[in-house]
């Protein structure tokens, strides 16, 4: 997978500038996004983890386990409950965690361009979980220019 930074995190070219006009629209602090094992060390170098290293450190429960979250492109069957546990999720199907008080900003920052990203944990530690309801796509060619712009200079590692 080729990978962008947003926010200090990883995530696939593919995605990477559907973020960064979301972070650059809503001010949101991007806290996490892509954490699968063959992001690790990138992980590392922005002071971050990947998904098993939160699984085996953090309290049970808050994490979870290497294979079924959405931060790394697999079903955890919450978000998108069609799609069985573990199975591979499509490239825009990506966990997006922010600031829980960023959440409105980003949703509203969202739906000026088309696109809807709803909260799988409407309540608890993870409210400030985000996914795509359904693949974004640019509507416009200026939205269209502004997401190959930063596609090609987001930087990679």
């Amino acid at each position: 997978m080729s990978f962008r930074i947003v926010g200090g995190c990883p995530v696939n070219a593919t995605l990477a500038p559907y973020i960064e006009i979301l972070r650059r629209e809503s001010g949101c602090t991007i806290n996490s996004l892509y954490r699968g094992r063959d992001a690790r060390a990138i992980l590392q170098r922005h002071g971050k983890h990947d998904q098993a290293w939160l699984y085996e450190h953090l309290p049970a429960g808050v994490a979870n386990p290497p294979g079924i979250s959405t931060h790394e492109l697999r079903s955890d069957g919450r978000a998108y409950p069609s799609i069985p546990v573990g199975q591979p999720l499509q490239w825009w199907q990506q966990g997006i965690d922010v600031n829980d008080a960023d959440v409105p900003a980003v949703k509203a920052a969202a739906r000026k361009y088309g696109w809807i990203v709803f909260q799988p944990y409407k309540v608890g530690v993870e409210v400030h979980h985000l996914n795509f309801i359904k693949q974004p796509k640019a509507r416009t060619r200026r939205t269209r220019a502004r997401l190959i712009y930063l596609r090609a200079r987001l930087p990679r590692r």
